[in-house]
């Protein structure tokens, strides 16, 4: 029987195989000659969304285009209703998000996008979580991996086949994993929130206008200016890939410039951390003894593709007998000079006039990068090494609680994938 293997008990029979072409009108952006262009742009108006506004299936604002509303009423095709989804069809193919008009009255999808409007006998949050489903996304990476450039098509969308039940089982699925994504949801607005408040809070210490007191209740001394050139010296990294690199065996790890950009916290402790291994038969003679991390190493991506992760930093701790190395894109920096206190380190770097430095010396367009030369002049403010204990202390303390929080949110969005595997067929 078709039938999923997990299921509330009060629905039986089987689901029914349809096409998204059965179930849904699917419209094309607009692409004729009154397409938008630069001068169709305002300020305020019609939300013109991109492929940059869906990030990991939600809507994203960080960048945001808007045209006319003259403009919105000369496009025959492309316009936003409410719950219509939006499926991205280049760039990040496959991600899927729903269109609320309590954020934006009106929208329009660019040329990269499709919306699918469902009929009122299928759920859109249950044609949301089957489109997030393992089986629809590997379906979707191979429809489309037939070309140079990855993309799918309005065809594709439409030939793409569902299995159903009645519209009432849809709806309990669909409330129940509802609760699962609202539980998610909270978390990551408490991590939000504080992630918001350490950023204030560093804003106040590494300006000055919070300081510390010293076990008798007295000022500390005040903080010295130092080059970065001054206090750290560099050593040699490597440029392995992600295809020299796996997560399961290895006798040398290795920490990957994306990882920082992307998942490894301030402090990365490495009894805990999970880091890939460079793999078997790499030759590795050749690299230097110094070249492999210490404790309190700082270890910084050089490049990024945006501005507010150039200069990003993680410090080591808990390195124990592992052998680890610094890899593609990063700066391996250790203190020379004894002025700086481990578990402080990795917090110069976030002071927003460090920072706004780092970015100065970025060079490149596309892809932003800074050498080892420019790194070295950046000009540091320096506690004493009792009051760096004291930011260090309080900080890591904030970092402890957004940790157990991202632990959390993984936890529970490995639960809702278990659920999606069993409670769709």
């Amino acid at each position: 029987m078709r039938v999923p293997k997990l299921r509330f008990s009060e629905f039986n029979g089987e689901w029914k195989e349809k096409k998204v072409s059965e179930i849904a009108t699917t419209v094309d952006g607009d692409r004729s000659s009154r397409y938008p262009n630069d001068k169709d742009l305002a300020e305020d108006g019609v939300i013109f969304l991109s492929t940059s506004n869906i990030v990991n299936n939600k809507l994203n604002f960080k960048e945001k285009r808007f045209i006319t509303e003259e403009k919105f009423k000369e496009l025959s095709k492309g316009h936003l209703e409410q719950n219509d989804l939006i499926v991205t069809l280049r760039g990040s193919i496959g991600g899927i998000v729903a269109f609320k008009n309590n954020i934006f009255e009106k929208g329009f999808i660019n040329a990269q996008m499709m919306i699918v409007r469902l009929h009122n006998d299928v759920s859109t949050i249950f044609f949301y979580n089957w489109y997030l489903t393992q089986q629809t996304q590997n379906n979707l990476r191979r429809i489309s991996s037939g070309s140079a450039q990855p993309q799918l098509t309005k065809s594709d969308i439409k030939n793409l086949k569902i299995m159903l039940p009645l519209v009432q089982e849809q709806q309990k699925i669909a409330s129940f994993l509802s609760k699962v994504d609202e539980k998610i949801a909270k978390l990551e607005k408490k991590q939000e929130l504080w992630e918001t408040y350490k950023k204030g809070m560093m804003q106040q210490i590494f300006s000055q206008k919070l300081r510390f007191k010293d076990e008798n209740g007295d000022d500390y001394p005040d903080w010295e200016a130092e080059k970065l050139s001054q206090i750290f010296e560099f050593h040699l990294t490597n440029s392995f890939s992600r295809a020299d690199l796996n997560d399961w065996k290895g006798k040398v790890q290795n920490i990957h410039y994306g990882d920082i950009h992307t998942k490894f916290p301030t402090i990365l402790d490495l009894e805990e951390a999970n880091i890939p291994f460079i793999n078997e038969g790499i030759n590795l003679t050749k690299i230097k003894d110094e070249s492999y991390c210490r404790n309190g190493d700082l270890i910084i991506a050089d490049a990024s593709e945006d501005y507010e992760d150039i200069g990003k930093a993680v410090e080591l701790k808990n390195i124990g007998k592992k052998k680890v190395l610094a890899g593609l894109h990063t700066i391996l920096a250790r203190d020379k000079s004894g002025l700086t206190k481990e578990g402080y380190r990795s917090y110069m770097l976030l002071d927003t006039s460090v920072k706004l430095q780092i970015k100065k010396f970025a060079t490149g367009v596309s892809v932003l990068g800074i050498s080892k030369s420019n790194l070295g002049k950046v000009n540091l403010k320096i506690p004493s090494i009792s009051e760096q204990t004291k930011i260090a202390g309080f900080l890591s303390i904030i970092d402890s609680k957004i940790e157990r929080l991202v632990n959390e949110i993984e936890i529970n969005k490995k639960y809702k994938k278990g659920l999606l595997q069993q409670m769709f067929c």
